[in-house]
Protein backbone atom coordinates (compact mmCIF):
# COMPACT_ATOMS: atom_id res chain seq x y z
CA UNK A 1 0.00 0.00 0.00
CA UNK A 2 2.89 2.58 0.46
CA UNK A 3 3.87 1.87 -3.15
CA UNK A 4 0.32 2.92 -4.07
CA UNK A 5 0.49 5.99 -1.65
CA UNK A 6 3.97 6.98 -3.31
CA UNK A 7 2.44 6.68 -6.80
CA UNK A 8 -0.52 8.54 -5.93
CA UNK A 9 1.45 11.41 -4.89
CA UNK A 10 3.99 11.33 -7.46
CA UNK A 11 0.95 11.22 -10.33
CA UNK A 12 -0.76 13.93 -8.13
CA UNK A 13 2.88 16.37 -8.15
CA UNK A 14 3.27 15.95 -11.47
CA UNK A 15 0.05 17.56 -12.82
CA UNK A 16 0.03 21.43 -13.18
CA UNK A 17 -3.47 21.38 -11.64
CA UNK A 18 -2.57 20.60 -8.34
CA UNK A 19 0.33 23.39 -8.08
CA UNK A 20 -2.35 26.11 -10.17
CA UNK A 21 -4.83 24.87 -6.86
CA UNK A 22 -2.40 25.60 -4.32
CA UNK A 23 -0.73 28.55 -6.20
CA UNK A 24 -4.86 30.18 -5.94
CA UNK A 25 -5.11 29.44 -2.37
CA UNK A 26 -2.19 30.83 -1.65
CA UNK A 27 -2.53 33.83 -3.70
CA UNK A 28 -5.89 34.72 -1.95
CA UNK A 29 -4.70 34.01 1.61
CA UNK A 30 -1.95 36.99 0.55
CA UNK A 31 -4.71 38.67 -0.99
CA UNK A 32 -6.79 38.63 2.28
CA UNK A 33 -4.06 40.68 4.05
CA UNK A 34 -3.46 42.98 1.38
CA UNK A 35 -7.13 44.09 0.98
CA UNK A 36 -6.88 44.61 5.04
CA UNK A 37 -4.52 46.97 4.42
CA UNK A 38 -5.70 48.98 1.57
CA UNK A 39 -8.93 49.45 3.07
CA UNK A 40 -7.41 50.17 6.60
CA UNK A 41 -8.81 47.43 9.22
CA UNK A 42 -9.42 49.10 12.45
CA UNK A 43 -7.46 46.09 14.15
CA UNK A 44 -4.89 44.80 11.90
CA UNK A 45 -4.23 41.35 11.34
CA UNK A 46 -0.75 41.21 13.26
CA UNK A 47 1.00 37.86 13.13
CA UNK A 48 0.03 36.76 16.74
CA UNK A 49 -3.69 37.69 15.55
CA UNK A 50 -3.42 36.31 12.74
CA UNK A 51 -2.93 32.11 13.98
CA UNK A 52 -6.12 32.15 15.72
CA UNK A 53 -8.09 33.07 12.41
CA UNK A 54 -8.34 30.57 10.32
CA UNK A 55 -10.02 28.36 13.44
CA UNK A 56 -12.71 31.39 13.95
CA UNK A 57 -16.19 30.88 13.33
CA UNK A 58 -16.38 29.95 9.77
CA UNK A 59 -13.25 30.25 8.39
CA UNK A 60 -12.70 26.39 10.15
CA UNK A 61 -15.10 25.83 7.51
CA UNK A 62 -13.36 26.81 4.65
CA UNK A 63 -10.98 23.29 4.06
CA UNK A 64 -14.28 21.84 3.29
CA UNK A 65 -13.65 23.93 -0.02
CA UNK A 66 -10.88 22.48 -0.45
CA UNK A 67 -10.80 18.90 0.15
CA UNK A 68 -13.82 18.13 -2.85
CA UNK A 69 -10.89 19.56 -5.28
CA UNK A 70 -8.85 17.40 -3.86
CA UNK A 71 -10.86 13.95 -3.37
CA UNK A 72 -11.76 14.80 -6.96
CA UNK A 73 -7.93 14.60 -8.19
CA UNK A 74 -7.33 11.36 -6.38
CA UNK A 75 -10.51 9.59 -7.13
CA UNK A 76 -13.53 10.74 -9.77
CA UNK A 77 -10.90 11.80 -11.95
CA UNK A 78 -9.10 8.64 -12.01
CA UNK A 79 -12.43 7.05 -12.32
CA UNK A 80 -13.67 8.77 -14.81
CA UNK A 81 -10.41 8.66 -16.86
CA UNK A 82 -10.48 4.87 -16.77
CA UNK A 83 -7.16 4.21 -15.10
CA UNK A 84 -8.95 3.27 -11.82
CA UNK A 85 -9.44 -0.20 -13.71
CA UNK A 86 -6.16 -0.85 -14.80
CA UNK A 87 -5.04 -0.61 -10.98
CA UNK A 88 -8.04 -3.24 -9.92
CA UNK A 89 -6.81 -5.45 -13.05
CA UNK A 90 -2.97 -5.29 -10.89
CA UNK A 91 -4.65 -7.79 -8.42
CA UNK A 92 -4.33 -4.68 -5.58
CA UNK A 93 -6.56 -5.40 -2.58
CA UNK A 94 -9.11 -2.87 -2.99
CA UNK A 95 -9.20 -2.12 0.72
CA UNK A 96 -5.84 -1.20 0.32
CA UNK A 97 -6.66 0.77 -2.44
CA UNK A 98 -9.33 2.56 -0.59
CA UNK A 99 -7.28 3.44 2.33
CA UNK A 100 -4.38 4.57 -0.05
CA UNK A 101 -5.94 6.73 -1.83
CA UNK A 102 -7.72 8.24 1.75
CA UNK A 103 -4.04 8.39 2.83
CA UNK A 104 -2.97 10.30 -0.24
CA UNK A 105 -5.91 12.79 0.17
CA UNK A 106 -4.99 13.42 3.25
CA UNK A 107 -1.11 14.36 2.54
CA UNK A 108 -2.09 16.46 -0.09
CA UNK A 109 -4.80 18.30 1.78
CA UNK A 110 -2.53 19.51 4.24
CA UNK A 111 0.53 20.16 1.98
CA UNK A 112 -2.17 22.39 -0.17
CA UNK A 113 -3.40 24.03 3.67
CA UNK A 114 -0.17 23.98 4.85
CA UNK A 115 1.01 26.55 2.13
CA UNK A 116 -1.82 28.56 2.26
CA UNK A 117 -1.47 29.01 6.12
CA UNK A 118 2.38 29.57 5.92
CA UNK A 119 1.48 32.77 3.01
CA UNK A 120 -0.91 33.51 5.57
CA UNK A 121 1.18 34.10 8.36
CA UNK A 122 4.33 35.42 6.66
CA UNK A 123 2.18 37.94 5.03
CA UNK A 124 0.24 39.27 7.86
CA UNK A 125 3.76 39.73 9.52
CA UNK A 126 5.45 41.02 6.81
CA UNK A 127 2.17 43.38 6.32
CA UNK A 128 0.99 44.14 10.08
CA UNK A 129 4.03 43.27 12.20
CA UNK A 130 4.33 40.59 14.48
CA UNK A 131 2.08 42.57 16.80
CA UNK A 132 1.89 42.11 20.68
CA UNK A 133 -0.27 39.93 22.98
CA UNK A 134 -3.23 42.41 24.34
CA UNK A 135 -5.83 39.32 25.31
CA UNK A 136 -7.04 39.34 28.85
CA UNK A 137 -6.49 35.77 28.94
CA UNK A 138 -2.98 34.46 29.83
CA UNK A 139 -1.14 34.06 26.61
CA UNK A 140 -0.61 30.16 27.34
CA UNK A 141 -4.52 29.76 27.84
CA UNK A 142 -4.74 31.94 24.42
CA UNK A 143 -2.38 29.58 22.29
CA UNK A 144 -4.14 25.99 24.00
CA UNK A 145 -7.46 27.06 23.00
CA UNK A 146 -5.98 27.90 19.07
CA UNK A 147 -4.30 24.42 19.37
CA UNK A 148 -7.16 22.69 20.34
CA UNK A 149 -9.04 24.44 17.72
CA UNK A 150 -6.54 23.65 15.30
CA UNK A 151 -6.30 19.85 16.32
CA UNK A 152 -10.58 19.59 16.62
CA UNK A 153 -10.49 20.97 13.10
CA UNK A 154 -8.19 18.89 11.76
CA UNK A 155 -9.96 15.54 12.73
CA UNK A 156 -12.88 17.06 11.67
CA UNK A 157 -11.36 17.59 8.20
CA UNK A 158 -10.67 13.76 7.93
CA UNK A 159 -13.79 13.29 8.64
CA UNK A 160 -14.95 15.10 5.68
CA UNK A 161 -12.42 13.61 3.33
CA UNK A 162 -14.11 10.06 4.59
CA UNK A 163 -17.52 11.33 3.42
CA UNK A 164 -16.47 12.76 0.38
CA UNK A 165 -14.56 9.65 -0.80
CA UNK A 166 -17.36 7.75 0.25
CA UNK A 167 -19.43 9.88 -1.74
CA UNK A 168 -16.94 9.54 -4.87
CA UNK A 169 -16.76 5.57 -4.51
CA UNK A 170 -20.78 5.75 -4.42
CA UNK A 171 -21.34 7.71 -7.80
CA UNK A 172 -20.54 7.14 -10.82
CA UNK A 173 -20.13 11.14 -12.34
CA UNK A 174 -18.32 14.01 -11.50
CA UNK A 175 -21.24 16.33 -11.34
CA UNK A 176 -23.01 13.57 -9.30
CA UNK A 177 -20.15 13.41 -6.83
CA UNK A 178 -20.00 17.58 -6.54
CA UNK A 179 -23.83 18.12 -6.16
CA UNK A 180 -23.64 15.23 -2.97
CA UNK A 181 -20.82 17.26 -1.48
CA UNK A 182 -22.37 20.27 -1.76
CA UNK A 183 -26.13 19.09 -0.78
CA UNK A 184 -24.32 17.34 2.29
CA UNK A 185 -22.18 19.91 3.76
CA UNK A 186 -23.50 22.87 2.27
CA UNK A 187 -27.43 22.54 1.62
CA UNK A 188 -28.12 19.99 4.43
CA UNK A 189 -27.07 22.88 7.44
CA UNK A 190 -28.91 25.52 5.83
CA UNK A 191 -32.31 23.56 5.47
CA UNK A 192 -31.61 22.39 8.94
CA UNK A 193 -31.38 25.78 10.08
CA UNK A 194 -34.47 27.39 8.37
CA UNK A 195 -36.46 24.46 9.45
CA UNK A 196 -35.70 24.86 12.99
CA UNK A 197 -36.68 28.95 12.83
CA UNK A 198 -40.26 27.87 10.82
CA UNK A 199 -40.86 24.99 12.31
CA UNK A 200 -39.14 24.20 15.38
CA UNK A 201 -35.98 25.26 17.56
CA UNK A 202 -35.53 21.77 18.35
CA UNK A 203 -34.61 20.94 14.79
CA UNK A 204 -31.38 22.67 15.04
CA UNK A 205 -29.72 19.91 17.50
CA UNK A 206 -29.64 17.68 14.40
CA UNK A 207 -26.49 19.81 13.95
CA UNK A 208 -24.36 18.36 16.72
CA UNK A 209 -24.42 14.95 14.69
CA UNK A 210 -23.07 16.70 11.38
CA UNK A 211 -19.89 17.53 10.54
CA UNK A 212 -20.12 21.03 9.95
CA UNK A 213 -22.20 21.63 13.35
CA UNK A 214 -19.06 20.23 15.13
CA UNK A 215 -16.66 22.11 13.21
CA UNK A 216 -19.01 25.21 14.64
CA UNK A 217 -18.89 24.03 17.69
CA UNK A 218 -14.70 23.87 17.63
CA UNK A 219 -14.58 27.23 16.17
CA UNK A 220 -16.27 28.91 19.24
CA UNK A 221 -14.49 26.55 21.94
CA UNK A 222 -13.05 29.35 24.52
CA UNK A 223 -11.28 26.98 26.63
CA UNK A 224 -14.70 26.56 29.34
CA UNK A 225 -16.88 24.56 27.19
CA UNK A 226 -14.56 21.29 26.55
CA UNK A 227 -17.45 18.81 26.13
CA UNK A 228 -18.14 19.96 23.42
CA UNK A 229 -14.32 19.89 21.54
CA UNK A 230 -14.68 15.99 23.34
CA UNK A 231 -18.24 15.37 21.37
CA UNK A 232 -17.28 16.81 18.42
CA UNK A 233 -13.93 14.95 18.14
CA UNK A 234 -16.46 11.99 19.01
CA UNK A 235 -18.64 12.05 15.95
CA UNK A 236 -15.91 13.11 14.08
CA UNK A 237 -14.11 9.96 14.63
CA UNK A 238 -17.41 7.94 14.10
CA UNK A 239 -17.82 9.71 10.53
CA UNK A 240 -14.10 8.60 10.02
CA UNK A 241 -14.87 4.78 11.13
CA UNK A 242 -17.88 4.34 9.43
CA UNK A 243 -17.58 6.18 6.00
CA UNK A 244 -14.15 4.27 5.27
CA UNK A 245 -16.25 0.96 6.35
CA UNK A 246 -18.77 1.59 3.92
CA UNK A 247 -16.61 3.00 1.07
CA UNK A 248 -14.43 -0.66 1.35
CA UNK A 249 -17.56 -2.47 1.20
CA UNK A 250 -18.67 -1.18 -1.57
CA UNK A 251 -16.16 -0.39 -3.33
CA UNK A 252 -15.22 -3.85 -2.90
CA UNK A 253 -18.79 -4.87 -4.70
CA UNK A 254 -18.38 -2.78 -7.09
CA UNK A 255 -17.92 -2.93 -11.04
CA UNK A 256 -14.96 -0.71 -11.66
CA UNK A 257 -15.31 0.49 -15.67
Amino acid sequence: MLNYIKAELYRTFNRKYFYFFTGILAALALGVNILLKLVGTKDNVTLINAIAVPVTDYLLLFPIVLLVMIVDMIYTEEYKNGTLKNVVSFGMSRSKLVFGKFIAIIILAFITYFFALITFFISSAVIFGIGHYSNRISPSTYFNIIATRYCAGILLWVAVIAVGLLISIFVNSYNSFIYSYIGIFLILPIVINLLSRIIDKNIAKINYFLITGCISLVSTYNGVNKGDVFWAVAVGLVYIVVCLSLSVVWFSKKDVK
